[in-house]
């Protein structure tokens, strides 16, 4: 797959044309009508952003020429006129094939579709340039459930136009429909409880206060969890403790004035903290450092490695590390061993990018056990 770029002004628009018309606007009200009462038992459709935007003409034309395909027409219909989505209630697919993580009676979690680029970690350009070499060349990412699984779409080959459920935990695709229009006709609405509402960024903070001086009480669960297990250098308790005390130093800036300049930090964070980092003013580093979707790279685990032994300049750290930006707060670490230990974080968004936490273990003495 080549790399996509954004269209630039001179992309030229890309005319709707089905048996021989090119009347977009019968098309897509006979499209919207066929999954009308499809949509309304799944509560409705619900825009990414305070409105629906669906992809401009020349937006997703250069999307197929890049990818040089004409993607199926039901779901460049879909795109079109609706764009990316969410649902008013939550949502199930009933897969052809069962995935080991997609629950019981081959039911799939799903939540989002995804739309046009200006729909930040929802737009499909974004999120096609995001799965570049991690995918196979002929399969894109159309739509996920928020808990790191994908609907993937087969663009090319045999199988063309068939949808696959990615499963993160299991680094496989399995099949979940036939086509885009098998798969509108395959959601179902959970039977399961709605989602807790996410607290509010003072709640997150406070509550990760809390936690850094006290284990969390029986009855306390954390909104979303991720669990991190990290093989240690040495000192298992020393790292442990690193980690606590510089993500603590940031919970209390973060109650004033957030430093406007990098190189306040300076004279804020440890000296082994530093030392760690680069000083430079930019420089382009991987946000979703550990947490990866399924990939086809060759040795994985090396790639990793790699990418976790490279120092990550304190400018994009502090960015990062910013408490609206990181979606991740801490909840409890736990020493297992002498060289190593397990970290829960508080996470109010899934998928959400870790890099700034990665970082942070690593400069502590800490890596991923591979």
């Amino acid at each position: 797959m080549v790399l996509l770029k954004k269209p630039d002004a001179t992309s030229k628009p890309f005319q709707v044309t089905v048996n021989g018309s090119s009347n977009r606007d019968e098309v897509m009200k006979n499209f919207k009508k066929t999954f009308a009462d499809k949509f309304e038992m799944l509560g409705g459709l619900m825009p990414l952003l305070e409105k629906f935007n669906p992809l401009r003409q020349e937006e997703l034309a250069h999307i197929e020429r890049e990818l040089g395909v004409k993607l199926p027409e039901s779901y460049r219909q879909f795109l079109l006129e609706i764009g990316g989505v969410t649902f008013g209630a939550m949502v199930v697919v009933r897969m052809i094939q069962d995935s080991p993580g997609g629950g019981p009676n081959k039911r799939g979690t799903f939540q989002h579709l995804f739309g046009a680029d200006c729909e930040p970690h929802f737009g499909l350009l974004e999120t096609i340039q995001f799965f570049e070499s991690r995918l196979p060349e002929n399969v894109i990412p159309i739509g996920d459930d928020m808990m790191g699984n994908y609907m993937c779409l087969v663009i090319k080959g045999k199988k063309s136009g068939r949808i696959y459920f990615l499963d993160h935990d299991h680094s496989k695709l399995y099949l979940a429909a036939e086509s885009f229009e098998d798969l509108l006709n395959r959601l179902e609405a959970s039977p399961e409880p709605p989602p807790k509402p996410v607290p509010d960024l003072q709640t997150l903070l406070q509550s990760e206060w809390r936690h850094f001086d006290q284990l969390p009480q029986p009855d306390e669960e954390p909104w979303n969890s991720l669990c991190n297990s990290l093989d240690c250098s040495a000192d298992a308790p020393l790292v442990l403790q690193r980690i606590k005390d510089v993500i603590k130093l940031v919970n209390i800036v973060s109650r004033g004035a957030w430093p406007e300049d990098w190189r306040d930090w300076e004279k804020i964070l440890p000296r082994w903290f530093l030392s760690q980092c680069t000083m430079e003013e930019s420089q382009k580093v991987d946000a979703w450092l550990w947490w990866r979707p399924p990939t086809c790279l060759n040795d994985e685990a090396t790639q990793r490695r790699l990418e976790m032994d490279r120092p990550w300049p304190l400018a994009e750290w502090v960015y990062r590390i910013a408490p609206e930006r990181r979606q991740w707060f801490w909840w409890q670490g736990v020493v297992l061993g002498e060289m190593s230990l397990e970290v829960h974080l508080e996470i109010s968004a899934w998928p959400l990018p870790t890099g700034a936490f990665d970082w942070l273990a690593r400069a502590a003495g800490a890596f991923p056990p591979i």
